[in-house]
């Protein structure tokens, strides 16, 4: 399967616990070499990474590596300036060369309509809270970029955006 899809199933099975990356990069390293696949599967396996939350994130990540951008950290830490207690956390986030920490954002539009994610909250509330959270994180000196599936799907698109945001 494509690199993209690859990197789905394989951070999928870290995610339920299923197996170890150690195992899952053993397992490709044990298949006999030129069998159809395999090379693609080690890609993968290196690749994967259980802290992605969801396959768009995946997705999203398959996508900047394909493109020739820095593999960014998953799901880092910021500062929440308003409650320390409950600090943010980014879906991606690269260093740049000046030390200054950049983040990326898979913003899927599920959490403005499905019921389950909204949790008695109206779609306009939710709005609400994620642009006081990027704001919050602004705040702090951090460039955000947030991108939709639509926008990852179109490769020309998210290389200008990741450009366009100094993404190394």
């Amino acid at each position: 399967m494509p690199f993209a899809e690859g990197l789905v199933v394989a951070v999928s099975a870290l995610r339920a616990r299923l197996v170890e990356k150690n195992q899952l990069i053993d397992y490709t390293l044990s298949r006999e070499s030129g069998v159809r696949g395999v090379p693609q599967a080690y890609v993968c396996a290196i690749h994967a990474d259980g802290r992605a939350e969801n396959g768009g994130e995946s997705l999203s990540r398959a996508i900047i590596l394909e493109l020739g951008f820095a593999c960014p950290e998953l799901q880092v830490e910021v500062p929440n300036p308003i409650n320390p207690d409950h600090p943010y956390r980014l879906d991606f986030a690269w260093r740049l060369a000046n030390g200054q920490l950049f983040g990326g954002e898979h913003d899927g539009l599920e959490k403005y309509t499905n019921d389950d994610m909204l949790a008695g909250r109206s779609a306009l509330d939710a709005l609400v809270a994620k642009r006081q959270r990027e704001s919050r994180i602004s705040a702090l000196g951090i460039k955000v970029l947030l991108f939709t599936a639509r926008q990852r799907c179109n490769a020309e698109q998210m290389w200008g955006l990741l450009s366009a945001y100094g993404v190394p």
